[in-house]
């Protein structure tokens, strides 16, 4: 009963009470938060096993025969084409001249 006075008196709003359900909400992230954890935990590479065959010393990306060269890369020569405008740029000219006109005409 004090309480409920002193709250009242003192303007003070009751705490409301969690609702059971967002205690089980809470519960259940936390359940799946240690699982993500756990499987994370479990899908870490180890890498303490050493190689010991010499074929798995080498380089995959390395070539293993000397007779490979690069070869030279040719130089495609395109002939230069009027490159098309885009339809951003066709609108642009547009709205300029537009404004071009608007300008114009009240100028007369």
């Amino acid at each position: 009963m004090l309480a409920k006075l002193r709250d009242t008196v003192l303007r003070r709003e009751r705490p409301l009470p969690v609702p059971e359900t967002m205690s089980r909400l809470q519960s259940r992230k936390r359940e799946i938060s240690e699982q993500i954890e756990s499987r994370r935990a479990t899908a870490r590479f180890e890498g303490t096993a050493e190689p010991t065959n010499d074929s798995q010393l080498r380089d995959p990306i390395t070539p293993t025969t000397s007779s490979a060269k690069p070869r030279p890369q040719q130089k495609k020569e395109q002939p230069e084409e009027p490159i098309e405008e885009s339809y951003t740029e066709r609108l642009l000219k547009a709205k300029k001249r537009v404004w071009d006109e608007r300008d114009d005409g009240k100028r007369k």
